[in-house]
């Protein structure tokens, strides 16, 4: 992608497996991942003249349970595709019209996601689910999940996948090739490939950000997290009671004007979404966004 664009690019080194929060997998996986993405990155923008780091969050992450987002406020990380609320389906329209490569390309969460909640991320496990997964996809399968439980893998296919699945032949050789990465028992889920199916559901992610602010009631942060989410989940009202917290409780915490600007906005109230937007635009005015 970085050569379609002759943009300038560098590998840089990561090592989340080092991070015991990482490998506990008690729900913040993600925070602590992104922890180390952002320490990383934060570290070589810094010693090549950088002025931010930025990451490709979207509208639809805050519908969703997604604790690197914490992690990525908490680093000052710059969200450029979430500040102009476009989603999914945006980001593909804009990447056809530029004929970019990528307009097509399948989601690809990371492969700890594959591991439920509670069960440790260890490199064998990763690599029982990597090898299962490039073996189906050498397969000719596309849009699909291989996630860990522990003997059991349990396959999530898309409609074309659990067609293909039905044929005796193709069957035989995805069994095969998925007990080969090491797992004893191969399960087909009839729900179908879906993302975050090992994620909470949205009353259980309501809950859980809530409990977050009654622990934390004094930090910005907390409320900043539940107000995104109720955003995400269109609830807007609610999201601005927390945004107005964020106000109180930090004056200078730019994303949540930004946020509450959005929620003005979608609720018609004109004269308040451009007064959060020029107290955003006002405490960060030499951000690009």
């Amino acid at each position: 992608m970085a050569t379609h664009l002759r943009a300038h690019w560098k590998i840089l080194r990561t090592n989340e497996l080092a991070r015991p929060g990482y490998q506990a997998n008690e729900g913040d996986r993600c925070f602590h991942c992104r922890a180390e993405l952002f320490d990383v990155l934060g570290s070589y923008a810094g010693e090549n003249g950088y002025d931010a780091v930025a990451y490709g969050a979207i509208l639809d992450d805050t519908g969703d349970f997604r604790p690197g987002m914490d992690a990525a406020d908490r680093a000052g990380a710059l969200a450029p595709l979430l500040e102009g609320r476009l989603s999914k389906d945006d980001v593909r329209a804009l990447a056809a019209q530029a004929g970019l490569p990528v307009k097509d390309k399948p989601a690809a969460a990371c492969l700890s996601s594959r591991i439920p909640v509670g069960s440790r991320v260890t490199p064998e496990r990763l690599a029982q689910v990597g090898q299962a997964e490039k073996s189906l996809r050498k397969m000719g399968f596309i849009q699909f999940r291989v996630r860990h439980h522990d003997e059991i893998a349990r396959l999530e296919l898309d409609p074309e996948g659990n067609r293909r699945i039905q044929d005796p032949v193709i069957r035989r050789q995805a069994l095969e090739a998925v007990k080969a990465a090491g797992f004893r028992f191969v399960a087909v889920d009839l729900e179908g490939y879906r993302t975050g199916s090992l994620n909470p559901e949205p009353g259980e992610q309501e809950r859980l950000y809530r409990r977050l602010v009654a622990l934390h009631p004094d930090d910005e942060r907390a409320h900043n997290l539940l107000g995104n989410w109720l955003l995400g989940q269109q609830r807007y009202e609610e999201a601005l009671v927390q945004y107005h917290q964020v106000h109180r409780l930090a004056p200078t915490y730019s994303q949540a004007y930004n946020q509450a600007g959005y929620a003005h906005r979608f609720l018609e109230q004109y004269e308040q979404a451009e007064a959060a937007f020029e107290r955003y635009i006002e405490l960060i005015p030499d951000q690009p966004n």
